[in-house]
């Protein structure tokens, strides 16, 4: 699964969202493969399976089943990959958690590109 690609988790429950992210990230970049999810449960098990593949997850603060601020911190202990806080409402509590790259709703390409290839 892996053959070179970047492999993005995306945690985010607004399906229109997820479309936007992935699309623009594929005319970012063809040599990627997305992962996509919707409530923290998802992402924690997703996380755990295929944690050693995965290169950046861009992260929504509020989930169906909670915040993510304790999913992040979770998943901080053992990846040193990108976590992009991915919301309309960043706050320092997100960024606290493990955060260390974000993208605010509604995201234009250019701010999505520069994620990319830094």
């Amino acid at each position: 699964m892996k053959d070179g690609n970047i492999v993005v988790l995306i945690v985010e429950d607004d399906p229109s969202n997820q479309l936007l992210l992935k699309t623009a990230i594929e005319l970012i970049t063809k040599e990627v493969v997305i992962l996509q999810v919707t409530t923290i449960k998802e992402a924690s098990e997703i996380f755990h399976r295929d944690r050693n593949i995965i290169d950046k997850i861009l992260m929504d603060g509020e989930l169906p089943d909670g915040t993510s601020i304790n999913l992040v911190k979770e998943i901080r202990k053992t990846f040193n990959g990108d976590i992009i806080a991915f919301s309309g409402a960043i706050n320092d509590e997100l960024m606290k958690s493990g955060c260390n790259k974000k993208l605010s709703k509604p995201f234009n390409m250019k701010d999505l590109k520069n994620l990319f290839t830094e």
